[in-house]
């Protein structure tokens, strides 16, 4: 059946009418992923990461006479739950801590499902690890960046035995340095509220780059993994409505 050039144009335009409901269908429900809904959460604390999540982190460089753990050894972090508290004001991050040598054997557990992180960002009193740390990475919330960082320097100077100072910038955690018991510079290295990397150096040997102990995200240079999460979802979403405009319309010109 041959289409007049009247049909043909209503046709394409019907198509056009209907990827364009498609479109804003998919992009509404979609959108519904990438909202906060704050009902009654405003005080709610958001973590970089989720219950069921995993991170490891490998020794890269090590001076094992100071006491680090060999070149090779891993720290595996498994989120167990977070738990909210008062009313959202605080929370509660357990988890699993196990350690494995070079060859995969695990060398020690020394947390399980046990607390992690204390957290009430309405003081920074309360505020705890599960011991002072030294030799591996942690994570910090999305929000109440500075009252964490207040948190972390009131802990640090009370029971960490540690001065510590973190750095804020843009309501983000960037970086923590601090000096341990040994007299040791500790600088701790955070991008998307993860601790991706952890640099032991000797008081002024930091700026030259000379380290005593580095420990790195498991990944591309330490970095973390590629997140396939809501943005993944908007971009396939696209491509899938692209597929079918450009499908119906090759079999509107046939």
């Amino acid at each position: 059946m041959i289409l007049t050039q009247r049909n043909l144009k209503t046709k394409i335009m019907k198509t056009n009418k209907i990827f364009l409901m498609y479109l804003v269908v998919i992009s509404f429900f979609v959108s519904l992923t990438l909202v906060k809904f704050s009902y009654g959460q405003t005080d709610e604390i958001e973590w970089g990461v989720e219950e069921g999540d995993s991170y490891t982190w490998v020794v890269k460089t090590s001076n094992e006479s100071l006491g680090f753990s060999p070149v090779g050894t891993k720290f595996e972090i498994n989120i167990t739950s977070i738990r909210s508290m008062l009313n959202g004001n605080a929370t509660e991050l357990n988890a699993t801590i196990t350690i494995y040598t070079s060859t995969g054997a695990v060398a020690g557990v020394r947390l399980n499902n046990e607390r992690f992180i204390y957290f009430d960002h309405t003081q920074k009193k309360n505020f705890a690890f599960y011991a002072p740390i030294y030799d591996h990475c942690f994570f910090a919330p999305k929000n109440y960046a500075t009252n964490f960082a207040d948190g972390i320097m009131y802990y640090s100077d009370n029971y960490g035995n540690m001065v510590c100072a973190p750095y804020v910038s843009h309501g983000k955690l960037t970086s923590i340095y601090g000096y341990p018991p040994s007299g040791l510079f500790n600088m701790w290295e955070f991008s998307n509220y993860i601790g991706h990397k952890l640099l032991v150096s000797y008081p002024g040997e930091y700026d030259e780059g000379i380290y005593q102990y580095v420990l790195e995200l498991e990944g591309s240079g330490g970095a973390p993994a590629i997140s396939y999460g809501n943005f993944f979802l908007v971009f396939t979403s696209l491509a899938i409505l692209s597929l079918i405009y450009i499908s119906k319309n090759k079999l509107v010109k046939k």
